[in-house]
């Protein structure tokens, strides 16, 4: 059995988006502004050192919280390239962006300001995203 730490990064994306498969009546059709919490969870092994996850946790979180920064108040399908919004691609753009550079991020998991009842997880288990949903 391995064993392993999770260690999960928050940030907030405030942004618009649209989702104009939506029927029209659905508030999301039109473009509209959207807060999304979004935890990033890096799964470490016990191989790393104490120094090795702080040091990770560390840059990780900062570069997260500098690229939500940027994020603020932009236009999201056009930042993410995501005609049609949804929180499920959303995750999936997020996981491929992050995981290039962080080999140990397992999972994406949004909130919607909006429906803060409903969660969206992406995580991927063959190790591998997927490429459209």
């Amino acid at each position: 059995m391995t064993t392993t730490i999770n260690m999960d990064i928050e940030c907030e994306i405030t942004g618009t988006c649209e989702n104009p498969a939506l029927p029209s009546w659905h508030y999301a059709h039109r473009p509209h502004g959207i807060t999304v919490r979004a935890v990033l969870e890096l799964q470490l092994t016990p191989d790393h050192t104490d120094a090795d996850r702080a040091v990770k946790h560390t840059e990780f979180r900062s570069a997260l919280q500098e690229w939500a920064g940027r994020m603020w108040g932009q236009d999201l399908n056009g930042v993410m390239r995501i005609p049609n919004m949804s929180l499920e691609r959303m995750a999936i753009w997020i996981f491929d962006r992050w995981a290039r550079h962080y080999r140990d991020l397992v999972a994406v998991r949004l909130q919607d300001s909006q429906n803060p009842s409903v969660w969206v997880t992406y995580q991927p288990t063959d190790g591998k995203s997927a490429t459209e949903l």
